[in-house]
């Protein structure tokens, strides 16, 4: 074998190797999207898919790393919708797209959610109700090799192109809830994919997470005053397990929430980190405010992470 080729197989494991590593940032960035659940559960779990009774657009805009030039940056664009509901049942439907990038690599998931809710206590006036939910997600990933810097020109281990793949992945959900809580158990990417952008054997695959929400609603003042503890647990199958302990308040037009989140992976190391939300409603339309701050020395260097959207509901539904 002659030197050249062994210098070709070397350089190529060594872009694959930076690969892996963008793979593990992308991978974060693809699960940002669980940052956004304080207001829109039915992304940890398509069963809440159509559990407000109203049909909102929301609009967002997430910049990571705010000392940090070029960090990364996502816009997630969500409609949701109940409709067609009956006297013992309902259905709901989403749909979102997001948008992710980070550095030469870019992300674009499309993903539709329907739910079906079914009153199981009609006889209680805090009836409770079960639901089914199922979504459906596309992923296009892109590298741009172009913008990557290397010792000789015209190297052949780098394409020196844009690169792209795609592929189709399901979640499924359970949620049981009444009036004053909700909880659900759901599976996110069960099928087993991988980006396979260059070699499919070296490439990891995206792991099946597992996701157990719990929430309970304590109304005070006349029921303006909401405090709402929030427990989110994940878990995937390389024993990777996360913590979101969170409080949600609402008071009449105002609104708000806390998250501490923990991670803890299988050499038990831990990422710290909290989430401070602020919000407001006016007649139809809705905003907040999100920033986000890692408490442990690793990740603290990165600095806050920062998250705006605005909404608008188009129309309501009594109860």
């Amino acid at each position: 074998m002659s030197i050249f080729i062994i210098m070709f197989k070397i350089k190529k494991l060594i872009i694959i190797f930076i690969f892996f590593i963008c793979f593990s940032k992308i991978k974060s960035q693809e699960l940002l999207i669980q940052s956004h659940y304080l207001n829109n559960e039915f992304l940890l779990n398509p069963a809440f898919t159509g559990i407000k009774n109203f049909t909102i657009a929301k609009a967002s805009h997430h910049k990571q790393w705010s000392n940090v030039k070029n960090a990364p940056s996502t816009q997630i664009f969500i409609l949701e919708s109940q409709f067609l509901k009956k006297k013992n049942k309902k259905h709901g439907g989403s749909f979102y797209l997001f948008n992710d990038k980070n550095g030469s690599n870019k992300q674009f998931i499309t993903n539709f959610s329907y739910a079906i809710h079914f009153t199981i206590d009609k006889y209680n006036y805090k009836k409770t109700e079960l639901s089914f939910g199922f979504s459906f997600s596309n992923y296009i990933f892109s590298l741009d090799s172009r913008n990557l810097k290397t010792t000789e020109e015209n190297d052949p281990a780098i394409k020196n192109a844009i690169e792209s793949s795609y592929f189709n992945n399901f979640s499924f959900g359970v949620s049981l809830y009444g009036e004053n809580y909700y909880t659900g158990v759901s599976g996110t990417h069960l099928l087993k994919n991988s980006i396979n952008l260059y070699d499919e054997n070296l490439e990891p695959k995206f792991a099946r997470h597992y996701f157990f929400y719990f929430g309970y609603k304590i109304q005070e003042v006349k029921n303006q005053l909401i405090i709402e503890p929030v427990l989110v647990i994940k878990l995937n199958k390389n024993k990777k397990l996360q913590q979101d302990y969170n409080v949600k308040l609402a008071y009449k037009n105002l609104f708000g929430a806390i998250s501490y989140r923990v991670n803890y992976d299988k050499f038990n190391a831990s990422n710290i980190k909290t989430i401070f939300l602020l919000g407001m409603n006016f007649q139809n339309f809705t905003g907040n405010y999100v920033f986000e701050i890692p408490l442990n020395e690793l990740y603290m260097h990165y600095s806050i992470s920062h998250k705006i959207t605005i909404g608008y509901k188009i129309f309501s539904k009594k109860r």
